[in-house]
Order: structure tokens, then C-alpha cells, then sequence
């Protein structure tokens, strides 16, 4: 199934940071299970151990455009033709 970026920001109640189009038919939580970059919605979840956060800019290198976030990175500037989907607890 292929979501609308909006639809999704919509569905999570998310503040928008970003106004790219995108499709979205992929999710993904773990950055070493990525395929399909450009149509991929990444959510940066944290754990006791690690925190998906710190994976954004790998990611970002690596052509994903769409996160879900529940802080801001830092710099915002340096991802151009991106979406930040902020919301208060990725998971």
C-alpha cells in the first residue's frame, strides 16, 4: 500500500517540518533493513540501548528523505528536500 507523506503526517498527528512530496509504501525502524530509500518512512525509535536518532544522517546519505522523529535534529539545513514528521513518542 502507498501512502501520501500528508495522509501520513495526518494519520500521526505529526507538526510537519519539510514540504516535499513523497510516496510512501515502505516503513522502517531498523537502518540496516533498508531497500528502497526513496520510499521509505523511517521512524527513529529509541531504546535502552540505542536511539534511532542518531541513525538520520547515515540514512539521509543513504537517500531517505521521510522521518519520524521526536526530536529535531540539529542543523535541519543540512537535509535539504526532506519531511521531519515530529510527534511525541515514535513508537
Amino acid at each position: 500500500m502507498v501512502y501520501d507523506i500528508e495522509k501520513l503526517t495526518q494519520m500521526t498527528e505529526a507538526a510537519r517540518y519539510g514540504f516535499c512530496e513523497a510516496s510512501i509504501s515502505w516503513l522502517l525502524t531498523d537502518s540496516r533493513s533498508l531497500c528502497f530509500p526513496t520510499e521509505t518512512l523511517f521512524f527513529a525509535l529509541k531504546g535502552k540501548r540505542n536511539d534511532g536518532h542518531n541513525y538520520i544522517k547515515e540514512l539521509y546519505a543513504r537517500g531517505v528523505r521521510n522521518f519520524v522523529v521526536s526530536t529535531m535534529p540539529d542543523n535541519l539545513e543540512n537535509y535539504p528536500d526532506s519531511n521531519f514528521l515530529l510527534v511525541p513518542d515514535t513508537l
